[in-house]
C-alpha cells in the first residue's frame, strides 16, 4: 500500500504536455521544493585536461528531470514503477510509451519511505545509444572471442 506523505496543491511547470507522466497523477512534491539544475554550470575534464589542467563546462543533460514523489510504503518496494498506482504504470495503461528512468531511494523503516525521481530522455537518442552499445559489443566479440575461437 502506498500512502502519500504530503498532499500539496501544485502548479505544473513542466516542458511536457498536459496529461503526461509528470502531471498525472499530481506529483507529491511541488516544483517549488525542487528544480533541475543547468548542466552547463558543472565543470568537467575536457579532452585537453591532462595537458592544461583546465576544466570545461558540461554538455547539456541527457535526461530531463520531470517529477519527484515521496511515498510512505508498508514494506520496502523495489519495483516502485511497476506499482499499479505509480505514474509510469498509469502512463503505460494510457498508451504513453515514453522512456522514463526511475530512481527509487528507499529509506529503511518502519516507516518505510521511497524517494522517487523520474527522468525522461529523447527516444531517438536512447535508440542511438543502444545501437552504439550493440556495435561496441559486436566488435568486442569479433575481435576477442572470434579470434580465440579461430585460434583453437
Amino acid at each position: 500500500m502506498i500512502k502519500f506523505v504530503n498532499n500539496w496543491n501544485i502548479e505544473s511547470r513542466f516542458y511536457l504536455s498536459a496529461g503526461s507522466i509528470a502531471t498525472i497523477p499530481p506529483p507529491v512534491l511541488p516544483t517549488t521544493m525542487w528544480c533541475e539544475s543547468d548542466a552547463s554550470t558543472f565543470r568537467v575534464r575536457g579532452q585537453t585536461y591532462n595537458t592544461n589542467k583546465v576544466k570545461i563546462a558540461s554538455a547539456s543533460a541527457l535526461f530531463q528531470l520531470i517529477c519527484i514523489d515521496f511515498f510512505e510504503v508498508s514494506e520496502p518496494t523495489q519495483n516502485i514503477a511497476g506499482h499499479p498506482r505509480n505514474r509510469v504504470n498509469l502512463a503505460l495503461q494510457r498508451g504513453d510509451d515514453s522512456f522514463v528512468f526511475v530512481v527509487n531511494i528507499m529509506v529503511p523503516g518502519p516507516p518505510y519511505l521511497s524517494f522517487v525521481i523520474y527522468f525522461v530522455a529523447d527516444k531517438v537518442y536512447i535508440c542511438c545509444l543502444f545501437l552504439m552499445q550493440l556495435l561496441f559489443w559486436w566488435l568486442f566479440y569479433v575481435l576477442f572471442v572470434g579470434f580465440a575461437v579461430v585460434n583453437l
